[in-house]
């Protein structure tokens, strides 16, 4: 396994780093295996397109690129529709191949899209809204290396929803992180546009893929509780879709919160109601309860960022998060 990072940003420039997904990347990789996470959807609930791009300096914005809400501030996406400045996405890792997901809606227009050498101008405009998704790859004569995604507006309005690249060639693990700020399970399950969901990877698993639900902290928040025969209908919905295509669902029980951002009991019987439905369908869960334990004792052992925050994991405890799910995913 990786060692576990000692230096962790002050701020937000360039975080994406020691979060939990490329942590497990790290750690597949130290374990002898390829793996990339060359991959984001909307802007993780960031609300402006200045701070999601702090946050994965991979991408740079050109002027003109800004935030834009779609169903939800968990669901934004990055808009140009004044200038042709490009955004650009320069993977951490050798490439051959490239997608980007724009959505199609009333007076969208074209945009340009390079990659590895290539460059495609698509119309966007289309009978009925939906996303309008391009691909670049060796079947267009691109060739495995440092090669950066660019993608400018042409004409209209231009609303990049999501981008993964990746390299074609060899197995791997492809880390596709949909995590959003505030997101809770009807984020995941119910939230569309032009009838599509809003949960990328949805649009990108295939069959015999992994898929992890790892959701529930915004749904036990103290005085904002989710119903709990709809979140519980939410999963089994999420799970049941997976199934259905052939995708591997599993089940991590989240991080326990503060006392005074949810109630224990409360936190017990969402695990539970999780743990039931899980059971019924054979899906494979971890709890991060029998890892770190309650609140405090997470926060004791220096996992959570603590204080007057009730909720979120350090860049320590990501980074263990990580750690955790790679070592699961090498187990079977």
């Amino acid at each position: 396994m990786a060692p576990y990072l000692t230096a962790y940003p002050s701020g937000n420039t360039g975080a994406y780093k020691n979060g939990a997904v490329r942590r497990m990347r790290d750690a597949l990789i130290a374990a002898g295996h390829y793996a990339q996470d060359e991959f984001f959807q909307g802007t993780m609930g960031y609300t402006t397109a200045a701070s999601f791009a702090s946050f994965d300096t991979r991408m740079t914005l050109g002027a003109g690129w800004d935030f834009a809400a779609i169903s939800a501030v968990n669901y934004g996406i990055l808009q140009n529709s004044t200038t042709v400045n490009p955004w650009v996405f320069g993977p951490d890792t050798q490439c051959d191949t490239a997608t980007v997901w724009f959505r199609s809606v009333t007076g969208t227009g074209s945009v340009s899209v390079a990659f590895g050498g290539i460059t495609k101008t698509v119309d966007l405009q289309r009978p009925t809204p939906q996303f309008v998704s391009v691909t670049i790859g060796p079947s267009d004569g691109v060739v495995l290396g440092n090669n950066v995604v660019s993608v400018a507006r042409v004409s209209g309005t231009i609303a990049l929803c999501a981008e993964w690249a990746r390299n074609s060639r060899l197995p791997a693990y492809q880390l596709l992180n949909a995590s959003s700020s505030g997101a809770k399970a009807q984020h995941a399950v119910n939230s569309q546009d032009n009838g599509r969901p809003l949960y990328f990877p949805e649009q990108v698993l295939t069959a015999g893929d992994i898929c992890i639900w790892q959701i529930g902290i915004n749904d036990w928040k103290m005085g904002q509780l989710s119903d709990l025969a709809t979140f519980k209908g939410m999963f089994e919905q999420w799970a049941d879709r997976r199934i259905a295509h052939g995708i591997v669902p599993r089940l991590v029980l989240p991080v326990r919160s503060n006392a005074a951002g949810a109630l224990i009991e409360d936190m017990d019987t969402y695990y539970e109601v999780m743990i039931a439905s899980a059971k019924a369908r054979n899906i494979a869960y971890l709890s991060m309860k029998d890892r770190w334990g309650e609140f405090n004792d997470a926060d004791a052992a220096g996992f959570m960022v603590g204080g007057s925050d009730y909720y979120h994991p350090n860049w320590y405890g990501a980074q263990d998060m990580g750690l955790l799910h790679a070592a699961w995913a090498l187990s079977v």
